[in-house]
């Protein structure tokens, strides 16, 4: 027993040590916290090991935990196969989530989107999510304060303005979504 105690008391020592050298060779900067707690972690192993194999009578060897890095291997391909699979699901939200983001911010400059497509980059890794194109059909937003009704006219030779909305109105929504998203104004396409 007393040989046991000894040889737990030198244990703790040499790991002291090691910790206490360790710390000294490491520069300060905000990783050392982290680091700090490894020691700490190792020294805290380093004294309940002994006593755990004692009690118990079983030894905790680290080769048992050996064959964690090939299971923590097949369950990181095995992750990945199911990230592969889940990619459609990411884009998809992606592009609602881009979606509802524009009819959010034109609704806000008083447009209303009747339809919309986007097209995104899903083949280069550089560019990956990338807008490729925007198709959509807007109108201008209807006042839900009607007071008077006025006259409707049904003009089919009007090239200037479709859905409402003028030529000029076009311009400037292309060049706000130009200028919030990246995209190059010929791949906006609005009411075409």
């Amino acid at each position: 027993m007393i040989l046991w105690i000894k040889q737990w008391a030198e244990g703790i020592v040499i790991a002291v040590i090691i910790a206490t050298i360790l710390e000294m060779l490491l520069p300060d900067n905000k990783n050392k916290k982290y680091i700090n707690t490894v020691i700490g972690i190792y020294i805290l192993f380093t004294i309940i090991s002994p006593v755990i194999t004692k009690a118990t009578g079983k030894s905790i060897n680290i080769e048992d935990y050996a064959n964690m890095d090939t299971n923590l291997a097949t369950s990181y391909t095995i992750n990945n196969i199911a990230l592969l699979e889940n990619t459609s699901n990411v884009e998809d939200v992606y592009i609602k989530t881009l979606k509802e983001d524009i009819v959010n911010k034109l609704k806000l400059k008083g447009y209303n989107t009747n339809y919309i497509d986007l097209k995104i980059n899903t083949s280069s890794e550089n560019n990956y999510g990338e807008i490729l194109g925007i198709y959509m059909n807007i109108s201008l937003l209807e006042n839900s304060n009607i007071t008077n009704i006025k006259e409707i006219k049904i003009d089919f030779n009007n090239d200037d303005k479709k859905n409402n909305v003028s030529a000029g109105e076009l311009n400037n929504i292309k060049e706000f979504l130009m200028d919030t998203y990246g995209i190059e104004k010929n791949k906006i396409h609005i009411n075409e």
